[in-house]
């Protein structure tokens, strides 16, 4: 009889084969809890924009110093940026280099790094090297932004669930589509999650991505969602419908400029009002990248 030492050897010992089947097997059985998403960065820079317009290209450089999957998608996207869409694209007056260059950048090979960042902050703060990516890339959407809502379709791998008490929100950029069939043909895992959801908050960035055919829309983290179905739940996967969206008063604003450093300050938390739950575990939240299908609809 194999000694429980033997397994534990052979288990330790992993070809890159066999790492490869055990990450599979974790991925094919990831399932996770729809919730706030207190854990994330949710700055919305309401009233500081000017301040951070200043601040963020220095910050940009220090922070490429020190992440190098940053530097490298960035310096690309940039240079893609003003090659192909600077001067075919309409965009408006304040919207410049940083703004399209950060857009370009999120729909290359960024996002899921940049996203598990963004979700994760509250535990890792001070390892957050992403501080001007994500207010450039906010400030897009912001200047981006209309006033037309969109009922979208998300697929997922990673199995959802709902508790049905409260609302929820992604928390981080959430990637969408206004092809139905890059949604579920490209992102939907067989025993993963099917979203309809209804945004107000998302930007049609297709004529910024580096995959226009996948004709995204990007959400920001702070839409919330007030009403919660859950549809059609079986073995194989769960559908859930998401409506009633609202932008909600974010736990973070202007957090770079009040606190002037990356740690996690009071002052951010009653500036929203909110309170944080004591740190827990916080589950995988759209790890890859999920996309939508979208039709538009005009805000009521």
């Amino acid at each position: 009889m194999t000694s429980l030492l033997a397994i534990a050897v052979q288990f330790l010992i992993l070809t890159p084969w066999r790492i490869q089947q055990v990450t599979s097997w974790i991925l094919s059985t990831q399932s996770s809890q729809l919730d706030m998403a207190d854990n994330a960065f949710d700055d919305q820079y309401e009233g500081c924009t000017k301040e951070m317009e200043k601040k963020a290209p220095q910050l940009l450089k220090e922070e490429m110093r020190m992440n190098g999957l940053l530097r490298s998608e960035w310096e690309k996207a940039e240079e893609y940026w003003k090659q192909n869409m600077k001067k075919r694209i309409n965009y408006p007056k304040q919207f410049n280099d940083f703004h399209g260059t950060a857009l370009v950048a999120y729909t290359g090979d960024i996002a899921v790094e940049f996203n598990r960042a963004v979700r994760e902050f509250r535990q890792n703060s001070l390892n957050f090297h992403f501080k001007a990516f994500h207010y450039y890339l906010t400030r897009a959407l912001q200047l981006l932004s209309t006033t037309e809502c969109y009922t979208v379709y998300r697929g997922s791998k990673t199995k959802f669930y709902h508790s049905k008490r409260g609302s929820v929100r992604f928390g981080q950029f959430t990637s969408s589509s206004l092809d139905r069939t890059v949604a579920t043909r490209d992102y939907l895992g067989a025993g993963g999650t099917l979203f309809t959801i209804r945004t107000c908050s998302g930007v049609d960035i297709q004529a910024f991505s580096t995959k226009p055919h996948e004709k995204e829309v990007l959400i920001p983290g702070y839409e919330v969602y007030q009403k919660v179905t859950v549809q059609g739940t079986n073995e194989k996967r769960n559908e859930i419908l998401l409506e009633s969206p609202k932008k909600m008063k974010s736990t973070f604003n202007c957090f770079h400029i009040s606190t002037g450093n990356t740690r996690v300050g009071d002052n951010n938390f009653a500036r929203s009002g909110r309170t944080l739950p004591t740190s827990q575990p916080y589950p995988h939240h759209l790890c890859d990248n999920h996309l939508f299908t979208v039709w538009k609809e005009r805000k009521p």
